[in-house]
């Protein structure tokens, strides 16, 4: 049974079980020498029971050691778990913020493309006003050209080019802008013409004293307003009569 407690108290040691059959023969363990370790040790000294009890002890070590390392490995696929967990999160609020943005620039891109096509459209009559405008301006150089050049029926009809259309409306600026000096030029010369003459007027005409209104003689006296004995006028409590 020493032997058997031994084996149990440490399985993994090889030297216990020479040692337990040694002193079962009288020797001491000082006259034992260590022997040689051997990668497979012999059980030829141990009885079925032992045998068995040893193979048991080895599996449940077995058992012990594979169950540690599956709750070693177990515990890390858990933190690695974890860890994704958090990222996934992380990435899932990345997400939405990147959708939020997303639609912000969707709705911002429609606008401008509204926007986009209004001002195209604008252009547009614009485009279609002024080429209107310049064909009006045409028939109507065209109209004064007729009219001017209309005694003349053997004349060769006028070719009006892009330059000379250019050359007519400058002069016709230069025109305006001439008359419209001219009318201001006027109107000032006018205004000085005024003033001087309304100030020699002034000065000839004698300074007359202003009349002073007189009263007639029949006229009726004024009457000093009553004023109440007592009422909200009278600050003392008791007013004179007087």
């Amino acid at each position: 049974m020493e032997s058997l407690t031994s084996v149990v108290r440490s399985p993994t040691s090889k030297l216990s079980i020479l040692i337990d059959s040694k002193r079962k023969d009288g020797y001491s363990s000082d006259d034992i020498s260590p022997a040689p370790v051997r990668k497979r040790q012999r059980l030829d000294h141990l009885t079925h029971e032992e045998k068995i009890q040893r193979r048991k002890l080895k599996n449940r070590v077995a058992a012990q050691c594979a169950r540690d390392r599956k709750k070693e490995r177990m515990t890390k696929l858990e933190e690695q778990i974890e860890v994704a967990e958090v990222e996934r999160q992380m990435l899932l609020q990345k997400l939405l913020v990147l959708e939020q943005q997303n639609l912000k620039l969707m709705q911002e891109s429609n606008e401008l493309k509204k926007e986009n096509s209004e001002l195209k459209k604008r252009l547009q009559d614009q485009t279609t006003d002024s080429q209107e405008l310049s064909k009006k301006v045409d028939k109507i150089f065209i109209k004064q050209e007729k009219d001017s050049c209309g005694s003349l029926e053997h004349a060769s009809p006028i070719n009006v080019s892009l330059q000379q259309k250019q050359d007519l409306q400058l002069f016709t600026l230069l025109m305006m802008h001439f008359l419209c000096s001219r009318m201001i030029a006027n109107l000032i010369t006018f205004l000085i013409c005024y003033n001087s003459a309304a100030m020699n007027c002034y000065e000839k005409i004698p300074f007359l004293p202003p009349l002073e209104m007189k009263e007639p003689q029949n006229a009726i006296p004024k009457r000093s307003p009553v004023i109440k004995w007592w009422g909200p006028h009278q600050k003392n409590w008791n007013p004179s009569k007087n």
